[in-house]
């Protein structure tokens, strides 16, 4: 495309038309890796910088404020905790409520570090990400209030609510609704202590209405066990017909967009999923792999990670059209 007319083609003729198919800012280099500032790109043609020679462009990374402590480091990636957000200082207090749930090991507690990497605008090619909530401090937390727990038990025990204010991507704050894991070790009597634990979160925090319950499920899973079954006949039981039209499906683990393993289990019968919501091609279902957020292997994430970006402004822009649910019933 570039070399048609190149004798008369400026370079910032040239910009016009690589900015056609190239979605992210750049400035050209010289063979020498030098940048080539605005002025000579008014000036200097193509051919002149060419002749016999290389012309590169470097993709240009926002600078930012970084906000928060750094508190870790994974993959060569800065991961820095997200600033502590009350919800009475906030001046603008309407919310989207969307609440977070499903099993131990399905990617639950990343996926929201992701959600809020993606509200940041946060680049593939950065080196920082944000996370929400820091697992160490909710362990420590959990301890002081049960005592020691054992390994194999979900590390989110304890329900959280986490704020996040209103940015240029979602233009209403979010309080994220964390609730504990189902099916670890501890078997159905504690997920039934899970579930009074979500309906007391409800009751003791003023939260009366709800935009999204996220159900999260892993897309390799191959099989419809119990722990599964039981999880959605819970959480129908316990929120009802009212709140089924605010039901989001969450596919995470998914490497292939196009091939998941967990449709088919959902269409197992004895899962209840088509008599509880219906046929799952009308069911809004939104697909993740958390790993390209805190991977540096960026050429062979890039691509998912933009799957995951269009997801997520899919999944915002479902969630703004739908009516809110009371919980007050």
């Amino acid at each position: 495309m570039l070399g048609e007319g190149r004798e008369m083609l400026k370079l910032s003729n040239a910009r016009k038309k690589l900015t056609k198919i190239i979605d992210f800012p750049f400035v050209f280099l010289d063979e020498e890796n030098n940048e080539i500032s605005p002025g000579d790109e008014l000036s200097n043609k193509l051919n002149n910088i060419l002749d016999g020679k290389n012309l590169y462009i470097k993709r240009i990374i926002k600078q930012r404020k970084i906000l928060g402590d750094k508190i870790g480091t994974i993959n060569n990636i800065d991961l820095y905790l997200y600033p502590n957000i009350n919800i009475d200082d906030l001046e603008e207090k309407n919310c989207f409520n969307i609440m977070v749930i499903g099993e131990t090991g399905v990617g639950k507690s990343t996926w929201i570090h992701c959600l809020l990497n993606y509200l940041e605008e946060i680049d593939i090619e950065e080196k920082i990400r944000y996370l929400l909530f820091d697992e160490k401090q909710k362990q420590e937390k959990y301890e002081k209030i049960y005592g020691k727990k054992s390994l194999s038990s979900s590390i989110t025990d304890i329900q959280e609510i986490y704020l996040i204010p209103a940015n240029k991507l979602v233009n209403k704050p979010i309080q994220v609704i964390d609730t504990t894991g189902f099916g670890d070790n501890r078997g159905i009597e504690y997920d039934n202590k899970i579930i009074k634990d979500i309906y007391d979160l409800f009751m003791n925090n003023e939260i009366h209405y709800i935009n999204a319950i996220c159900l999260i499920l892993k897309a390799t899973e191959t099989r419809a066990h119990e722990r599964m079954k039981y999880l959605t006949d819970k959480l129908f039981s316990l929120f009802g017909e009212d709140v089924k039209a605010n039901f989001i499906i969450i596919f995470t683990f998914v490497d292939n967009f196009n091939n998941l393993p967990i449709i088919k289990v959902l269409k197992n019968e004895g899962m209840n999923f088509s008599k509880i919501f219906g046929n799952i091609k009308n069911l809004p279902i939104f697909s993740f792999n958390n790993k390209a957020y805190f991977d540096d292997d960026i050429n062979f994430y890039n691509s998912i990670f933009q799957n995951n970006t269009k997801n997520f402004e899919d999944l915002f822009d479902y969630i703004s059209c739908l009516e809110p649910s009371s919980l007050d019933k």
